[in-house]
């Protein structure tokens, strides 16, 4: 077995056995679950005033609208893309500071390369991070499906926000509703997990726990915060993330964005990994 693969096999062995990514998956499951509640019940009051009506006015909702990345009308759906910064950084944002403080990467250091150990640290946080937002977003969604109708969408009904004229995709949304939420939940997960590698420079160069969990968290609202006041809220990280985003958004700004700190984070990863630094 190569060096780098008994790495790898470590660090996600350390990453999923971990209390902080259970932590992690138990709240996206506590907050998929409340949204999942509270649609059903409006679903099932939607659907007994549609049996007294005449001429019906409403739709009945679809769980393509009312899974927790579409919604964007209940707390819990917004509590999650609020949180994800902090939730995605959690399982691993604490763990290489904490590591290097106890030592334990310097004991692997002595007899592994600092190349590989960065390396195989970096893809862990990665992966562990995307599993997590597919999990959230993706996973909900299915889930989902055994107690929601999964009725095509109708731009008539004024309910289903990704049709409107100028979002992203809204056409292709229209005919095939799964699969563009399938994709944009993987777009998020690529980005959320590009920010939750942050928290490994974070880590290596400051060595302190807290500003490794908390930085990417930061680093993702401060860069939302510059992009609103020099008014380019469509570059707003918040704003991209959610699909039932209200902001005009731009596919190609989108790509942009997502290589632009993709690029940054495999940077900071590569300073990380050829900049010698003295644990102790």
């Amino acid at each position: 077995m190569s060096l780098l693969r008994k790495l790898l096999k470590l660090d996600f062995q350390r990453l999923f056995n971990g209390v902080l990514f259970k932590l992690a998956l138990g709240v996206c499951a506590i907050l998929g679950i409340w949204d999942l509640v509270l649609n059903v019940q409006a679903h099932n009051a939607n659907m007994e005033s549609l049996q007294t009506q005449t001429i019906a006015y409403s739709y009945p909702s679809s769980v393509y609208n009312s899974c927790i990345s579409a919604d964007g009308l209940y707390l819990p759906s917004i509590l999650l893309f609020s949180l994800f910064p902090l939730i995605v950084t959690l399982p691993a944002g604490i763990s290489m500071a904490t590591d290097i403080k106890n030592g334990y990467i310097k004991n692997l250091r002595v007899r592994k390369e600092q190349k590989k150990v960065i390396l195989s640290r970096y893809i862990s946080i990665f992966v562990g991070a995307f599993l997590l937002v597919m999990a959230a977003t993706f996973g909900q969604m299915v889930f989902s499906m055994m107690f929601l109708p999964t009725i095509a969408p109708e731009i008539a009904s004024y309910t289903f926000p990704m049709m409107a004229v100028g979002q992203v995709g809204h056409s292709f949304y229209a005919v095939h509703p799964f699969w563009y939420l399938l994709l944009y939940n993987l777009y998020d997960a690529v980005y959320l997990a590009g920010i939750a590698t942050l928290a490994l420079p974070f880590g290596w160069y400051t060595g302190n726990p807290f500003i490794a969990l908390i930085g990417p968290t930061a680093v993702f609202y401060f860069t939302g915060f510059l992009f609103n006041t020099f008014s380019a809220s469509q570059w707003e990280p918040s704003c991209i993330l959610p699909p039932y985003s209200d902001v005009y958004l731009s596919l190609p700004i989108m790509i942009i964005e997502l290589c632009g700190l993709l690029a940054i984070s495999v940077l900071l990863a590569v300073t990380c990994a050829v900049k010698k630094h003295d644990v102790f």
